[in-house]
């Protein structure tokens, strides 16, 4: 997902946001993934925004 689509997902009416705030709360978010499943989820996409690593978790 690009930073924009997620920003817009979080607040659907932001029309600014700081990439610094939403890169820290990405980052709050793999820490917790990390500590809890002890795998990497999210992974950044230079430039563009992130994606989440397929086949990590299973049903």
């Amino acid at each position: 997902m690009s930073q924009d689509s997620i920003a817009k997902t979080l607040d659907p009416n932001i029309i600014f946001y700081d990439p610094r705030a939403l890169e820290k709360t990405i980052s709050r978010l793999r820490t917790k993934i990390r500590k809890a499943y002890n795998i990497e989820l999210i992974i950044s996409v230079r430039a563009y925004g992130y994606r989440l690593r397929r086949g990590t978790i299973s049903r």
